[in-house]
């Protein structure tokens, strides 16, 4: 149950996380959503002072979200954005500051995308915590270096990179006052043009003037005959119905494994009884509400991860991922254990 519980939790932070910039954990899908908020980075908009001590600094802005950091009174911080909640839980602030993690904080990456201290995939998810169910506070790009101090299962704690944020109450925070532009410089004066000399222009002799050669004038062309309008009849082309694609529907048995390419469409495949790989497996995605109807999010009907090296049987449609022609991908609705 405890277990249940906390994959309820992660799901529901997961699915908060669009609305302040975090995306899934690594990013291979490459889609127009994801473009659209791929850096996850924010220009400082000033500074700030902790009012008190042992300030909790979160992964969401709200009392949900977990202590990643603490602060101690007197300690300045970098603004990076001003977020007002439209609806705030009960006893919770509705103004919070999206900050500059301190230099000192540890966070942590998971093990299968980084491969001698650099990144592999494409875009890398930074969290808080050593699990999904953590906030993400920083995003990292292929190759990109990271410091590791240790590993702990799938996931490794590494120094957090300059771009790696969470958030404050504003109330706890003393916010610096901006200081005034500087003034522009006086323009300087112009100088006056100088005045060109006068130029002295040798005019040649004047020719003798050439008589005018008057030329016969030339008859007006005849007006061409008018021709009756010609009367185009267009056809219509027939309107194309587009075809539709039926829905093909597949059952296919074999055991449940982690994906072994971190390019793979997605993280487990099915190996087939002969040990060659049927399938890449995905399950169908199911809408999600919490309980004040303000958050929706969708999460995966089943969890591969307690399947993995398992005898199945699976039902579901089966497709081909573009940039992964070789292996179909399959999107099941069922599965069953194979005694």
């Amino acid at each position: 149950m405890k277990m249940k519980h906390g994959l309820i939790l992660g799901l529901f932070l997961a699915a908060t996380v669009p609305l302040f910039g975090v995306a899934n954990e690594s990013d291979n899908t490459d889609t127009g959503a994801e473009k659209a908020n791929a850096s996850l980075s924010f220009a400082p908009i000033g500074t700030a002072v902790v009012k008190g001590d042992n300030v909790n600094v979160r992964g969401l802005p709200s009392f949900t979200g977990e202590v990643v950091t603490r602060l101690k009174k007197g300690e300045t911080v970098t603004l990076l954005e001003e977020i007002t909640l439209k609806k705030p839980r009960k006893d919770e602030p509705t103004n919070w500051f999206r900050i500059s993690l301190p230099t000192n904080t540890l966070v942590w990456v998971h093990a299968d995308f980084v491969a001698d201290a650099t990144v592999a995939p494409k875009k890398l998810n930074v969290r808080a915590g050593p699990g999904e169910n953590y906030s993400v506070v920083a995003r990292l790009q292929k190759g990109d270096t990271v410091k590791v101090l240790r590993k702990v299962e799938d996931w490794v704690e590494i120094e957090a990179p300059t771009n790696a944020f969470a958030f404050v109450a504003a109330d706890l925070l003393e916010k610096a006052p901006t200081p005034p532009p500087a003034p522009a410089p006086a323009p300087v004066p112009a100088l006056p043009a100088p005045v060109p000399a006068p130029e002295v222009v040798t005019l040649p002799p004047a020719e003798p003037p050439v008589p005018a050669v008057t030329e016969p004038a030339k008859p007006e062309p005849l007006p061409a005959p008018e021709l009756p309008p010609q009367i185009v009849v267009s056809t219509p082309e027939p309107e194309q119905t587009p075809e539709v694609t039926p829905k093909r529907i597949i059952k296919r048995e074999g055991i449940v494994r982690k994906a072994r390419n971190i390019q793979a469409p997605t993280h487990f495949e099915l190996e087939g009884l002969d040990g060659r790989v049927i399938n890449y497996l995905q399950s169908v995605q199911v809408e999600k509400t919490d309980s004040t109807g303000e958050f929706k999010w969708k999460e995966p009907m089943h969890d591969l991860r307690e399947y993995v090296g398992r005898r199945v049987v699976l039902t579901g449609e089966e497709f081909i991922d573009k940039r992964w022609k070789a292996t179909p991908v399959l999107e099941f609705e069922t599965i069953d254990l194979k005694q």
